[in-house]
């Protein structure tokens, strides 16, 4: 397991222990999930920016307005 992956085990651990309800922490860690996967093989856990958040959050993917606020706010959450 990657520590990638460590890291977002033990925030939903924590999610789940601070009272977030299963949906919340589905929804929050699909998004996280995927945010951390793009930075996996560039770059460790203590080097991201706000710049990588701000890159992968409003990428041209044809997300809505919507999507990206609640994306995030699952990555504030995270960090």
């Amino acid at each position: 397991m990657s520590s990638w992956d460590e890291l977002s085990v033990e925030w939903k651990k924590w999610r789940y222990l601070s009272g977030a309800s299963e949906n919340t922490i589905y929804a929050q860690g699909k998004y996280v999930d995927k945010f951390l996967a793009s930075l996996a093989k560039k770059i460790k856990p203590d080097g991201v920016t706000p710049e990588h958040v701000n890159d992968w959050v409003n990428a041209d993917d044809g997300k809505s307005a919507s999507t990206k606020n609640f994306t995030l706010a699952a990555i504030k959450a995270f960090f």
